[in-house]
């Protein structure tokens, strides 16, 4: 390959890392927002909660994810 195609495929993954950032974010405010607010308080609680501590943790791996992909770009 020669430095364009990298400078290619290195601009793919950052837009691609920045993009799941941005969704674990995502993820990470809707489980905040059905675990601590009322907004959906119109939804019972026994589906609420565990649903958004299913969010929290996908989450919080969708962020592990995107951190060791940042990493492996660095090296």
């Amino acid at each position: 390959m020669n430095d364009k195609d990298n400078q290619k495929v290195d601009g793919r993954y950052v837009i691609i890392c920045i993009f799941e950032s941005l969704m674990s974010v995502l993820y990470l405010c809707m489980a905040y927002i059905l675990i601590a607010t009322k907004i959906f308080e119109n939804i019972a609680a026994v589906f609420r909660i565990p649903f958004g501590i299913l969010l929290a943790i996908y989450g919080v791996f969708r962020v592990y994810r995107a951190i060791r992909k940042l990493k492996s770009m660095k090296e």
